[in-house]
């Protein structure tokens, strides 16, 4: 083999390599609420596979819980919204990564001059914009509301109302669809707040609830957590599709239950296969200007 065909074969692989391992790095985060269980308010890592609690963070807030997280799709800046019991006060909470420690002050959510309670927090992929679905926590009886809250002050726009009446979770998908969780899967549309579609599920315990969603950005993989009447108990997580199937993992946290459930976004392995496509063939052009040059 020529050096030149050696050089970019080695270069190749090297790429191909970090595609797989950027693949194997992307990691699941849960918030912990306000849970019967312990670690209330804790960021916490959590297994894919086993649903088991890898390793505890930090303790975000003190007293309160987490009732949402999400990570900036662009900046990968982490935010959390705080609950603090029925008819108390919530907050925007940016969030370090690495240690769970706030990042700043904490923000009230403010809409029309009142603090509002959000029970769950969402980025749009396509542009950056977060979103909340309030909760009945704060006691107005407004809970399915959803917003587009401003990072910088915590200030809360009224989207619409989706009708659900409630919150649960809700994340996006890497291509911009909104979905809601609790006892159905409810697609809502991000600029009427209407409902798209609605799908129950089928098997799910009287006295039973599902709580967290999120997306995995690699593999478009959904998750959720249930909590009450399931078998696994508190922290029981599951994934689930569109169709309103749920497969439980093995086993439950067991370290309180997400309130929610985040993966910070990676750049996808077919982005860096192009990277390292387009780097092969400038190295393949810059070989073949040096041989022409040499003779």
């Amino acid at each position: 083999m020529s050096v030149r065909r050696l050089v970019i074969f080695q270069v190749a692989v090297l790429l191909l390599s970090g595609a797989v391992q950027v693949a194997q790095a992307n990691t699941m985060y849960a918030g912990i609420g306000g849970s019967l269980v312990g670690q209330q308010g804790n960021l916490t890592i959590v297994s894919q596979t086993t649903g088991l609690e890898v390793s505890v963070v930090g303790d975000v807030v003190t007293p309160g819980g987490l009732s949402g997280i999400d990570f900036n799709p662009f900046s990968h800046e982490l935010y959390g919204s705080t609950v603090h019991g029925y008819q108390s006060y919530y907050e925007l909470v940016h969030i370090d990564k690495g240690t769970g420690t706030p990042i700043g002050s904490l923000l009230p959510f403010m809409a029309g001059g009142v603090n509002i309670s959000i029970g769950d927090l969402a980025f749009n992929p396509l542009n950056g914009v977060l979103y909340g679905l309030r909760s009945n926590s704060d006691g107005y009886g407004l809970g399915g509301q959803l917003y587009t809250i401003d990072t910088s002050t915590g200030a809360a726009a009224l989207v619409g109302n989706t009708g659900i009446g409630v919150d649960g979770g809700i994340a996006f998908t890497a291509t911009g669809r909104l979905y809601n969780i609790n006892n159905h899967l409810w697609e809502i549309n991000p600029n009427t707040a209407a409902v798209i579609s609605s799908v129950a599920f089928s098997g799910v315990p009287s006295g039973a609830y599902l709580d967290a969603l999120g997306f995995d950005p690699v593999s478009g993989t959904m998750y959720t957590s249930g909590g009450g009447a399931f078998s696994g108990g508190f922290g029981q997580l599951f994934t689930v599709t569109t169709g309103g199937y749920l497969s439980a993992l093995p086993y439950a946290t067991n370290g309180g239950e997400p309130s929610d459930i985040t993966f910070d976004p990676v750049p996808e392995p077919g982005t860096l296969l192009l990277l390292g496509l387009g780097l092969v063939g400038l190295s393949a052009a810059w070989f073949g200007r040096r041989r022409k040059a040499a003779l």
